[in-house]
């Protein structure tokens, strides 16, 4: 029989937030690979979720590449990283899709008293914050902001991005205490 280990239920947002921005956004990538474990182990469903860092490394990958062709003036490696970082950027998405609702299956069939799934994703990735930082980004382009206020203005739906990695974070330690709380009572 294969040992059971206690589960993550105490992680914080805040410590998110700090970490991720201490580590350059390697703790995110981290705290997803993690989590995406977790679901694998607890999840009834068949279907396993894909390793997260198989997307995120390409992805630095392709922003590398863009950023070393916007320095040497080479457009080719410019596109380059510009199509890889689309193609990436649009395989996150899907398996971040593919991942909450994951979560959010597994929260329905435990019975959990929370509300989390594709509608959270809907909402907060795809409308407030995927949408809405494209729209004020090119709302700053078009009235020439100059900073600081350009900058805030554009960075205004990341607050929607942490009100989705809030929930994540809380869908998780639920569902994490959740699966502790059975393995406490078979030991």
């Amino acid at each position: 029989m294969e040992k059971q280990i206690k589960l993550n239920e105490n992680r914080s947002f805040i410590k998110y937030i700090l970490y991720t921005l201490i580590t350059f956004n390697i703790y995110h990538a981290f705290m997803f690979f993690k989590m995406s474990k977790e679901i694998n182990s607890i999840s009834k469903e068949g279907k396993r979720t894909m390793n997260y860092l198989l997307l995120y490394f390409p992805f630095l990958l392709g922003n590398i590449i863009l950023s070393v062709g916007n320095k040497i003036e080479e457009e080719m490696l410019s596109d380059t990283g510009r199509l890889l970082m689309l193609i990436f950027f649009i395989s996150i998405l899907i398996w971040q899709y593919r991942f909450t609702k994951k979560i959010g299956n597994e929260i329905k069939h435990r019975n959990i008293d929370y509300k989390f799934g594709t509608k959270t994703f809907w909402l907060y990735i795809v409308i407030l914050y995927v949408i809405l930082r494209g729209l004020f980004a090119l709302l700053v382009d078009l009235l020439n902001l100059e900073q600081p206020i350009g900058t805030i203005i554009a960075f205004i739906p990341e607050a929607f991005f942490c009100v989705y990695i809030y929930k994540l974070i809380k869908a998780m330690n639920l569902l994490n205490a959740n699966e502790n709380s059975k393995l406490k009572n078979v030991i």
